[in-house]
């Protein structure tokens, strides 16, 4: 969805999507002009020729189909050697685009990056910031590190993390949610003291359904229905609950 990325795509000879379902949210509504020929690895068998036309589709596990193929390419590829360098550096200024316009959030962004370390789990509800930065810009170690709702179901960040947590498969779980989807099911945070889940969340607070505001915005003249929320003071609740927090009102 960055120029430095389609400029990257145009000099690619061909595109191999393994496991991606090549969402609309993630290629500008399909408009994002993918390398050619393409071709995909899934494990699911309807994902061929989702979303786009594929020369060749492969139904099978993504770990077992691609150690065949690297078996049978073994002595007979040759890599451009410019081609990681290429690409190193239009991730690099696509991160750069992005941070960019996040002002405050920036501060935030690398901060919580510090903190995780490598081995954490990264769950994010259906919210502004992570359209914005949440799953763009933290850095991942794992690749089931990852959590989030791929059919964009608000009010899942919380009972997501609360697996990830007790699954034991990572060392911490920090989960990314919005006062919206948060308050959709608010009483799974007594569950994660109950369980005794190791979860930080990182709760972004408007006061409302902040994508849904936006959408009536830009759509409707401003005409809002039905965004501004009632909620406790989340500290307060929190406290009620014996879960530490803290509350954050600057970027300083």
């Amino acid at each position: 969805m960055h120029p430095s990325v389609e400029a990257f795509y145009k000099t690619c000879d061909a595109l191999l999507v393994v496991g991606s379902r090549l969402r609309g949210n993630e290629t500008l509504k399909y408009k994002l002009a993918l390398p050619q020929p393409l071709y995909r690895i899934d494990a699911d068998a309807l994902t061929d020729n989702r979303g786009y036309r594929n020369e060749l589709f492969v139904h099978g596990d993504a770990s077992a189909v691609l150690d065949e193929l690297a078996t049978l390419l073994e002595g007979r590829i040759r890599i451009d050697p410019t081609f990681a360098g290429d690409l190193a550096a239009a991730r690099e200024t696509a991160v750069a685009e992005v941070s960019k316009g996040l002002g405050p959030y920036k501060r935030l962004v690398d901060s919580l990056q510090r903190a995780v370390g490598r081995d954490y789990n990264w769950v994010r509800d259906v919210t502004i910031s992570n359209s914005t930065w949440g799953n763009r810009l933290l850095k991942i170690f794992n690749p089931r590190a990852g959590v989030h709702a791929l059919d964009g179901g608000i009010g899942q960040g919380m009972q997501m993390a609360i697996g990830a947590a007790l699954s034991g498969a990572a060392k911490k779980t920090v989960a990314l949610v919005g006062d919206g989807g948060f308050m959709v099911n608010v009483g799974e945070l007594a569950t994660a003291v109950q369980e005794k889940a190791n979860v930080m969340i990182v709760l972004m607070n408007d006061q409302c359904y902040g994508v849904i505001r936006n959408i009536q915005d830009a759509q409707y003249g401003g005409r809002r229905m039905f965004v501004d929320l009632h909620q406790p003071d989340f500290a307060q609740f929190c406290a009620s609950l014996g879960l530490a927090h803290h509350v954050a009102r600057s970027g300083r």
